[in-house]
């Protein structure tokens, strides 16, 4: 059985207890309705913060047939006639956000449906809305303590904001040196509403791996603007040159040009984690041919003339005197920007170098802008970032991508994913349409859509609804579906091996990835496995394994499928490359432990006017896939000519493919 699941959405906006509670009234909607209803923001709701959510009616035609999507025109503008337009986008979600900031003031919206370059309706009727501006504002004190400072805005504005204002915290233009002493977030909030920090250019430097940016947890409606962050490149990774190889022995010796960047410190070898062979001439890009990281025994040796030699766990004969290799710092790191079940997260134009940890990460929650961001490489170094760029699980509604430039990062350069929930016990109390979970990843609510799952060959044995769920104690809980639970599903095992229950309404779905940059970066451009999304307008350079993929990796495991797709006009350079080379540049992926699944996962994908140029071929692979939609791909040849793009496909049906 497969079902649908129809979502609308609400703004967070300053009632964030209503506007939760408006998510959950309206997760399914009617199909049927022959107009747009404009959702949020309402008829003269008020905001704060300048990049409000834009939600309207699904058209009934949405995601229904692969080869033609429903657009959406929107329109924004400061008079109801509106002649005075301010933004004007098409999308293919029911739900927009504007790139970038609404000045103060009022404003007037409407939107229309499209298929196939045509109105499928009239104009919806406009509303209006105010952004407002803030309530109050917290002024970061000059002073040599930079730390202390920041921190004591931020207390001063939580405490503001706990009685119902939003506040917003300036820093004044300039350089802000952080002291090691303060550890963990900057910007620390828990439970806060309504806060956003202008950085009005400020650079922020950090002098610790352990030092990060901003950490939110169970909050609302906040931004970060206008922010520069560094992290000195000695606390975040070492990079050195290949001196000697011994394949007998799989070790090989290194030189540090940096002598006080070695393997002496205690401090940097508890840091260390994987190593990257770089190429020769491109700073921030992987060797070709070569796996994307190795790691090693850890038996460093310091030699008489100042090398250092270890052993490697990988191949050796990847390695090649005269190599160029970075070893990342990201143990003990923290994430630059860290959400735990926060909604209406807004990040625009903040600039980073250095993190040796992940970037933007957000796990659970709801509607996480990312905007006109940039993760760069400092120039001294040969790497980047030690980790992903974007890494959100389990949210409810996923990122907002746009106008992002992200160069040399040490893993995926956007990665969403979920993880799945596992069985305790089948049928209590002889009840067939009941299980009980463990605690560990449970996110499970009623009204969501789930699938069980048999990861050793890839079959999915269930797809349902959870109709009801309560607390079976010591941490455990009782779930009620709408159908029978199979019997004989695997339990009492560990969460690779045992039956898996994953929440396909939780999977960051409903992204939004277009107008990004991604160059040089570790893995995947883009690793996906969400029901509903667009990746649209991209750049993918350098990518050393698949620019775009949806893949549920059932080693980790990260899942399930992907559904409603649309992946257009982006462009992929110079990528898959690397020596593991398990999928083509651009990719929809579904396996069991051992090969493809028995199961189809993806479907209702559109994979459209992408173009490909020195990247392996066959350029686009589909394994276990059905319903796929393939138009108008081509790759660019050296000679200057196009041809179309070859198309790899293994137990895939309904797949349509242009001449």
């Amino acid at each position: 059985m497969h079902i649908r699941k129809r979502k609308t959405y609400c703004c967070l906006g300053k009632q964030a207890a209503i506007g939760i509670f408006v998510i959950l009234l309206i997760s399914f909607q009617v199909v049927g309705a022959t107009e747009a209803t404009l959702q949020s923001p309402i008829q003269g709701y008020k905001f704060c913060c300048p990049f409000p959510q834009f939600t309207w009616s699904e058209h009934p035609a949405a995601f229904r047939e692969a080869g033609r999507p429903v657009s959406y025109e929107i329109v924004i503008s400061r008079d109801s006639g509106f002649a005075s337009i301010v933004h004007a986008d098409t999308i293919y979600l029911n739900r927009y956000v504007p790139d970038q900031p609404l000045e103060p003031g009022m404003y007037y919206w409407r939107v229309r449906a499209c298929q196939d370059g045509n109105p499928l309706e009239d104009w919806t009727s406009a509303a209006s809305f105010t952004v407002a501006g803030f309530d109050r504002a917290v002024r970061i004190v000059d002073g040599d303590d930079a730390g202390a400072n920041v921190r004591a805005a931020v207390k001063t504005a939580r405490h503001m904001a706990s009685g119902g204002q939003s506040v917003q915290i300036l820093f004044s233009p300039g350089d802000y040196y952080i002291a090691k002493k303060y550890t963990g977030a900057l910007l620390d909030f828990d439970d806060d509403r309504d806060i956003i920090i202008q950085g009005n250019g400020a650079r922020v430097h950090f002098v610790s791996r352990t030092q990060c940016l901003l950490q939110a947890n169970h909050s609302t409606n906040l931004m970060v603007q206008n922010l520069e962050v560094h992290f000195p490149r000695n606390v975040t990774s070492l990079q050195g040159w290949v001196r000697a190889i011994d394949p007998k022995n799989n070790r090989v010796t290194v030189w540090f040009p940096n002598t006080n960047m070695d393997y002496s410190s205690e401090g940097i070898r508890r840091g260390l984690t994987i190593i990257n062979l770089m190429d020769p001439k491109i700073d921030g890009r992987l060797k070709a041919g070569a796996a994307n990281f190795f790691r090693t025994k850890g038996d460093y040796q310091k030699n008489i003339d100042g090398t250092w030699s270890f052993t490697i766990n990988g191949k050796v004969s990847d390695w090649a005197v005269g190599d160029r290799f970075v070893q990342q710092l990201r143990a003990d790191t923290q994430s630059l920007i860290r959400l735990q079940d926060c909604n209406s997260i807004t990040v625009h134009g903040l600039t980073s170098s250095g993190a040796a940890g992940m970037n933007f990460t957000a796990f659970g929650g709801a509607i996480f802008n990312i905007l006109h961001c940039r993760i760069l490489r400092d120039d001294q170094a040969w790497f980047g970032g030690g980790a992903d760029g974007v890494h959100c699980r389990g949210m409810t509604i996923g990122p907002w991508i746009e106008g992002c430039a992200f160069n040399a990062l040490g893993d995926d350069g956007i990665a969403l994913y979920a993880r799945p929930s596992t069985l305790w016990q089948i049928h209590p109390g002889g009840d067939k349409n009941a299980v009980i979970c463990r605690e560990e990843f449970f996110n499970l609510e009623p009204g969501n859509t789930v699938a069980f799952f048999r990861p050793q060959d890839g079959t999915i044995l269930l797809e349902t609804v959870v109709k009801n769920v309560t607390s079976a104690g010591a941490g455990r809980f009782t779930v009620v579906f709408a159908d029978p639970v199979p019997d004989g599903l695997r339990i009492d095992r560990s969460i690779l091996d045992t039956t898996q229950l994953w929440n396909l309404s939780k999977s960051c779905g409903d992204f939004m990835i277009r107008n990004n940059h991604l160059e040089n970066i570790r893995r995947y451009g883009t690793v996906f496995r969400a029901q509903r999304g667009v990746i649209e307008d991209n750049s993918y350079v350098g990518t050393s394994a698949s620019a775009i993929l949806s893949f549920n990796e059932t080693q980790y495991p990260n899942g399930l499928y992907a559904s409603d797709i649309i992946i257009r006009k982006n462009r992929i350079e110079d990528s898959g490359f690397e020596s593991h080379g398990a999928a083509a540049p651009l990719a929809m992926n579904f396996v069991g432990q051992n090969g493809a699944a028995k199961s189809f996962g993806p479907h209702c994908i559109l994979i459209e006017v992408n173009v490909f140029k020195n990247t392996p071929s066959p350029e686009i692979m589909l394994v276990s896939g059905q319903d796929i939609v393939v138009l108008q791909n081509q790759v660019k040849l050296k000679a200057g000519n196009d041809i179309p793009v070859r198309l790899f496909r293994k137990n895939t049906r309904n797949v349509s493919i242009d001449p």
